[in-house]
């Protein structure tokens, strides 16, 4: 216990008294500041962590280490043949080790610094390997005919396997309005699309249609995507699934035009061109 002086009128107070006996002022006791608690430190965790900057660092410091004895070698056979004098058979091995020397340090700098591009290249590899088999899976999926002709046949009777059609998602208002609007149309075929023309209908948030669209899509190359942009909306909040109008291919000797379409029979060979 300690006197200290009241912090109203200045009295001799006990420090432990809860107001001033004089003037009844509370006493101000200042508490100790709290310490923050150390964060536990786990040996395990500084040992791991240790050990991974330690297998970091090995490779480079192997390369620096042997760098220095290259240049300390280097310097001593500079030293000598300034100070002694070496015969001309001599200076043929002083300079052929230093020859090799350089070499071995190239050699080594270029391994290490190209290791990185050593993996992204097999990482290239395996994604060629790996985008080489789909493409065998799919066309195993629908192997080809014999002939070229029979081939486009083929790919005629079986247009909707390999020629999709889709919209984007787009931007919308609450009271009505769209925009952003796309039009994606995929070739999955080894032939040219010279056109495909869809209808799209814009609805209104009730239900109704407030007005349809008609969009072609011209020159789609093999097996690639195209996108053509929609008119935009001054109504509606939800778009219709695009409907396939017509497709044309001079290449597959195709064409498919709305009411034409055979579901079942293809005997007849209904989609080329007349």
């Amino acid at each position: 216990m300690a006197l200290i002086n009241c912090s109203e009128c200045s009295a001799k107070i006990s420090s432990i008294a809860k107001q001033c006996p004089k003037c009844g002022a509370p006493n101000i006791i200042e508490k100790p500041a709290e310490q923050a608690v150390p964060e536990e430190v786990v040996p395990e965790k500084i040992a791991s962590k240790q050990e991974q900057l330690t297998k970091k660092k090995n490779s480079g410091t192997k390369v620096i280490l042997f760098s220095i004895g290259i240049l300390v070698l280097i310097g001593a056979i500079t030293f000598y043949i300034k100070n002694q004098g070496p015969s001309g058979e001599e200076l043929e091995a002083i300079h052929s080790i230093e020859q090799n020397s350089t070499k071995q340090v190239d050699a080594m700098f270029d391994s290490y610094e190209n290791k990185e591009k050593t993996r992204q290249d097999s990482i290239r590899l395996a994604d060629s390997v790996s985008a080489m088999n789909t493409l065998a899976a799919e066309e195993n999926a629908h192997p080809k005919r014999k002939s070229s002709a029979d081939r486009k046949k083929y790919l005629r009777d079986h247009w909707r396997d390999f020629i999709k059609v889709t919209r984007s998602s787009f931007t919308y208002r609450e009271a009505g309005g769209i925009w952003d609007l796309y039009i994606v149309a995929t070739n999955n075929t080894e032939f040219t699309i010279d056109n495909i023309s869809v209808s799209i209908g814009y609805i209104k948030k009730n239900g109704q249609v407030y007005k349809s669209e008609e969009i072609n899509t011209g020159q789609i190359p093999p097996h690639s995507t195209t996108k053509t942009r929609a008119p935009n909306s001054d109504r509606g909040t939800r778009v219709s699934e695009p409907g396939i109008m017509l497709i044309n291919s001079n290449q597959m000797n195709f064409c498919f035009a709305e009411g034409n379409w055979i579901k079942n029979d293809i005997s007849s060979d209904p989609y080329k061109c007349k």
